[in-house]
């Protein structure tokens, strides 16, 4: 059963997490997908060794800001420092300033709880350990035991035949990456929902060419139960959601 969301944070805590949000959002790096790290005639395996030069990298993350979609990024200082009230919008905050290495395993995660009905009709062995090994074991775990209990209405936000059109390699790291890109289409309608004025800088988080092609389904009224769900799976967040 779920529980019931604790109380919002202090606005002393509403206000650094508005602090971090100006932070992430001028760490490019960070924030844009690799896939997108190009600048003028370099690739972005140039950009990424150019990168690793001190004299270099703070004018190639002013030329890998124009990455973000600026008509769906609003980054006037009133949106910057007015505190998020409703824990999904601290959430999507969190999507937007942590670092990829954060984000991509509640990508991955999130992916588990929206596939959930799919993975669970899955009745061939062979097809049940490739998902296994796509998934790893944890996101498995979410799919098939922890969301059919916990979270079933959120098997809602993955469309018929997702899973098909996402896990369509013989190769477990292929599929864990795709599984990964759309998650992290998952979480851009997320924040698409919440904190629209922050899609852009979500957006940039997503490769330029997502590898698979099934469309999220609208997150309506399912806000809250997945923000209870990120805030029980990734409990180190859990103080900055509320």
């Amino acid at each position: 059963m779920e529980t019931a969301a604790p109380p919002d944070p202090a606005p002393g805590a509403a206000f650094a997490e508005a602090g971090r949000l100006g932070v992430a959002l001028s760490r490019t790096f960070d924030l844009v997908h690799p896939s997108r790290w190009s600048a003028g005639p370099l690739a972005p395996s140039e950009v990424f060794a150019l990168a690793g030069e001190a004299a270099f990298r703070r004018p190639l993350e002013r030329v890998l800001a124009a990455a973000l979609d600026r008509s769906r990024l609003d980054l006037e200082e009133r949106s910057l420092a007015a505190p998020a009230s409703q824990a999904p919008a601290r959430l999507a905050r969190l999507l937007v300033c942590e670092p990829r290495q954060t984000i991509e395993p509640v990508a991955l995660s999130s992916a588990a709880v929206a596939l959930q009905k799919q993975v669970l009709r899955v009745a061939l062995k062979p097809m049940r350990e490739r998902l296994r090994a796509a998934f790893g074991a944890s996101a498995f775990l979410v799919a098939t035991q922890e969301a059919p209990t916990l979270h079933p209405s959120l098997a809602a936000l993955a469309p018929e035949g997702a899973l098909d059109a996402i896990v369509v390699s013989d190769e477990a790291e292929e599929n864990r990456r795709r599984l990964t890109d759309w998650g992290l289409a998952l979480l851009l309608a997320f924040v698409e929902a919440t904190e629209p004025r922050l899609a852009g800088a979500m957006a940039a988080r997503l490769p330029l060419a997502p590898a698979a092609a099934a469309t999220p389904g609208a997150f309506g009224p399912h806000l809250p139960a997945f923000t209870r769900f990120v805030r029980r799976r990734h409990p180190e967040w859990s103080d900055h959601i509320g």
